[in-house]
């Protein structure tokens, strides 16, 4: 008889080692958990793209607007990666007005912004929130910047959740809208090639920084190891059950 209580005891505690062994590796193999950054690469923004209330005369029919006139931002589409951090790096430069030789300035946080948003939805240039479906971001918004009051009538550009660029985020909505800030835009160009600070191109690159997610394995090893803890201690607690008198 006490051979046969040393030898369930002695399994009892192999079997309880053996769970913990399994969590314990389950646990090691979660703060091992990786993330690899994703590049999503370029994407051109139109130096007249914009998101902001534009005047009346502001549109691609106008006397000044740069041929081949683009006037929408870009809708970049993050739906894959909501609630992971995206980074959004300026690339390139714009004149703010058209012809040769016009001044290019670096795109910056002076001459991009962004919106998340829920949809593609945008209204008309004469509503000042074109957005309906921007969301918070987190960041601070741009709020009542002089320099963005409309060219003609002054008219306050100020809206809900823009925030500038470059910058960092969690991704908050499935579209990141990107556009160029100015008072104005339709005349706005890339320049040409003998334009100071020519770079040919405007707009933004993209890199995702996924949620840091276990390693392969380690959530069936975390299961096995409680499920065997969990048959041990049914186990354990019925030998132990004190007997009916």
């Amino acid at each position: 008889m006490k051979q046969k209580l040393g030898i369930s005891i002695f399994c009892s505690m192999r079997e309880r080692t053996r769970a913990l062994i399994l969590v314990s590796a389950a646990l090691l193999g979660a703060t091992g958990a990786y993330a690899t950054t994703i590049d999503l690469g370029f994407f051109a923004v139109s130096p007249q793209g914009n998101f902001l209330y534009n005047s009346p005369n502001d549109n691609c029919s106008a006397s000044n607007a740069v041929a081949g006139c683009n006037m929408n931002p870009t809708f970049i589409d993050l739906g894959a990666y909501v609630g992971d951090t995206v980074t959004v790096t300026d690339v390139g430069g714009l004149c703010v007005f058209s012809g040769p030789n016009c001044t290019v300035y670096a795109a910056s946080a002076s001459y991009l912004g962004g919106v998340f948003s829920t949809n593609t939805t945008l209204l008309a240039a004469s509503n000042v929130n074109r957005l309906p479906g921007a969301v918070p971001s987190g960041l601070p918004n741009i709020n009542n910047d002089p320099y963005l009051n409309s060219y003609v009538g002054k008219v306050n550009t100020t809206i809900p959740y823009d925030f500038y660029l470059p910058a960092a985020a969690v991704i908050a909505a499935r579209y990141l809208v990107v556009g160029a800030l100015d008072s104005g835009f339709s005349d706005n160009s890339l320049g040409t090639p003998g334009s100071p600070g020519y770079a040919g191109e405007f707009g933004v690159d993209i890199t995702v920084d996924p949620i840091a997610t276990p390693e392969p394995g380690t959530a069936a090893l975390l299961f096995a190891g409680m499920a065997l803890l969990w048959a041990f201690r049914r186990k354990f607690a019925r030998r132990t059950k004190p007997a009916d008198t």
